[in-house]
């Protein structure tokens, strides 16, 4: 696909296919790169950091409803730990990983992030469950 670099940054065109569901990541790190300024903070650590902001305060909230169920929240959670996970292995196989976008640290950063988001997502369950 192309990127447009017009006034407003659009993406002009894509044809992602599963690439977006194998590396999540890579679309943060794309939207980084070629979208924003990198001087405001854009980053796939910061996608997740986001994204697990949100998912903690909608459940918390216990927005019912029309509300995803707790597999579709995960699921996102999940797809960028497979590429974590894949990316980690190639360079401890590799030392560097021409697939890896992330740095190493950048890596167990993320991971920490959604590790930090399951055990407060654990304790929340929990807690739901004891008031019932």
């Amino acid at each position: 696909g192309a990127i447009s670099h017009g006034a407003v940054g659009a993406v002009g065109s894509h044809m992602a296919g599963r690439w977006m569901l194998r590396r999540p990541l890579d679309l943060a790190f794309v939207h980084m790169k070629y979208m924003t300024d990198e001087a405001d903070g854009s980053t796939p650590l910061a996608a997740v950091e986001k994204y697990v902001d949100f998912f903690l305060d909608s459940a918390a909230s216990g927005v019912g409803g029309s509300c995803p169920t707790l597999a579709e929240w995960l699921l996102p959670l999940y797809l960028v730990s497979e590429q974590l996970r894949d990316d980690f292995e190639s360079y401890e196989e590799e030392g560097y990983a021409n697939v890896a976008l992330l740095r190493e640290n950048d890596i167990e950063s993320c991971y920490e992030v959604i590790i930090d988001a399951l055990e407060t997502l654990e304790r929340l369950m929990s807690g739901a469950r004891s008031r019932k």
